[in-house]
């Protein structure tokens, strides 16, 4: 379903994934927010620096992938 909703957004990639990743995000806050928990992100550095690079991956990884959908379809970008 989601390559096939992606096709009919009329945004490009940069822009699909910038939104997703901000609703996402602003749902995750919200969620942390009302659990009403401590941050506890700085115990451990390196997880933090391995959070980020994850997360910059991901990002990257979905720029390609809604590309590819724009670019050559759904059933060949999710082959491929």
């Amino acid at each position: 379903m989601n390559g096939i909703v992606a096709s009919h957004i009329a945004l490009s990639s940069d822009e699909i994934v910038f939104t997703r990743t901000l609703i996402g995000s602003l749902f995750l806050v919200l969620i942390f927010i009302f659990s009403k928990q401590k941050l506890q992100i700085w115990k451990n550095p390196s997880h933090l620096l391995f959070l980020v690079i994850s997360g910059v991956a991901m990002g990257i990884n979905w720029k390609f992938l809604y590309e590819a959908y724009a670019q050559i379809g759904v059933s060949l970008a999710t082959l491929a």
